[in-house]
């Protein structure tokens, strides 16, 4: 059985921290690739046949840049099972379904969608047909939405349970479950990630590098999986990626292995790639449209119910906060008479940023859970009364995630002298690269908590 302290004695052994200067560790821990998991991709739009013998179209390429929705998408939720801060993550063959919700803003009258199952490799890029990777339909039309009540702004929700029916995913890996308009792949509202995993290979998790080398609050990821099972395939076929605290589409990858021990291998990142207690996440608890400690006014006169916000400091984000896994929550805990779903209300949030030293910054966003983290959806604008940086987001009631963003680098270097979150949460995606099969298959998908 794989053991992480066996890996970290082997690591010690060519690794000394405290013989060794720090920079010295760079070109060792250099060596793994650390790339980008795209949330989206591209592929021609084809056509295949499913295996009932019906005509599939194979995902075409969106028609918007990867990671955006379409503007009337509102409050997309993608989560394993009934659990609304789990993560997109089923086994192969454990029978699991995921569940998609979001709503449509305006009059749209519940108009019919269509959503398809892609299938992609670990960078995000779909790769195979859907007579490769799925027994039954890759496409199920969204018929039966339901109408806001009693809410002053109009939407309507959808939500849909996969796979269900005669419908099963047959081959594991990243997957993208794309929302279009009925029936036209290319017409695309927007698409989220989600993983399916095979059961079988054994891997053990960890940290290496935590406090003095790397800093006060700063660890590298560490897993080591046993390559037992795949013998006949190549070692440098696998892979890793770690996500810190439900930030998928945030995802940092190894393509080479840090050491092999017999029958294993073990991954990390390197350190410029160093995980931190997420110091710049805010927490934005909506499910009140009262006034409390962080909402300084709401004023329900306007056709849409207005809320402002109290100024976030960036060396004082919510290190408090419980995590829901960088997911909006609407159902659970809500204070909403009837399904939270339809009777939500959708409040023009007013954010406000001070900047660092309080001097203007050269530009700022607000990107969340609610709008799917898509980064410049949300501008701020400078307003000289307040010396603050403002945006406005429609925003469904529950709780949600949030963070600024910048290219002015003194954000940056504001939010990384703060000390994280007492306790964060690492996924770990084992990737390999099936030649038989043409794609990355996921071999495991753990997730394990870490103190920083």
């Amino acid at each position: 059985m794989l053991r992480v302290s066996a890996v970290l004695r082997a690591l010690s052994s060519v690794i000394r921290p405290s013989a060794v200067p720090p920079l010295a560790l760079l070109p060792l821990l250099a060596a793994p690739l650390a790339v980008s998991l795209a949330v989206g991709g591209c592929a021609s739009a084809e056509e295949t046949r499913d295996s009932s013998g019906a005509r599939s179209e194979r995902a075409a390429a969106p028609t918007r840049p990867r990671g955006t929705d379409a503007p009337t998408v509102a409050t997309v939720q993608l989560y394993a099972g009934a659990d609304e801060t789990a993560l997109p993550v089923v086994s192969l063959d454990g029978g699991e379904t995921l569940t998609l919700e979001f709503d449509l803003l305006g009059g749209r009258e519940g108009a019919p969608l269509s959503a398809y199952l892609v299938h992609t490799d670990r960078a995000g890029r779909p790769d195979l047909f859907p007579a490769q990777y799925v027994q039954g339909f890759d496409r199920a039309d969204l018929v039966q939405p339901d109408r806001s009540r009693g809410t002053t702004v109009s939407y309507v929700h959808y939500r849909h349970r996969f796979p269900e029916g005669q419908t099963r995913l047959t081959v594991s890996g990243a997957y993208l479950v794309r929302v279009t308009e009925l029936g036209d792949p290319s017409r695309v509202l927007f698409e989220r990630p989600f993983y399916v995993a095979e059961s079988g290979t054994a891997v053990e998790t960890g940290t290496y590098g935590q406090g003095g080398v790397l800093g006060t609050g700063s660890f590298l990821p560490l897993v080591t999986v046993s390559t037992a099972r795949e013998a006949s395939g190549a070692p440098f076929g696998y892979a890793a990626c770690f996500a810190l605290d439900g930030r998928l589409a945030a995802a940092a990858c190894a393509e080479r292995p840090l050491l092999t021990t017999g029958t294993s291998l073990a991954f990390t990142l390197p350190t410029s790639s160093a995980f931190r207690g997420d110091a710049a996440r805010f927490a934005l608890d909506l499910r009140r449209l009262a006034v409390s400690p962080r909402i300084e006014d709401v004023d329900v006169t306007t056709d849409t119910t207005r809320v402002r916000l109290a100024p976030d400091e960036p060396t004082f984000p919510d290190v408090l906060a419980p995590s829901t896994n960088a997911q909006s929550v609407v159902r659970q805990s809500a204070y909403v008479a009837g399904d939270a779903a339809v009777y939500g209300e959708y409040a023009a949030v007013t954010f406000s940023l001070a900047p660092p030293g309080g001097s203007q910054l050269r530009d700022a966003y607000v990107e969340g859970s609610f709008g799917g983290w898509s980064a410049g959806r949300v501008p701020m604008v400078w307003n000289p009364s307040t010396q603050r940086h403002e945006g406005t987001a429609l925003v469904k009631q529950g709780r949600h995630e949030y963070r600024y963003t910048s290219s002015d680098a003194r954000l940056t270097r504001a939010q990384s002298t703060v000390l994280g979150r007492s306790q964060s949460t690492v996924t770990a995606f084992v990737f390999y690269r099936d030649i038989l099969k043409g794609t990355d298959r996921l071999l495991a998908a753990p997730s394990f908590v870490v103190r920083p």
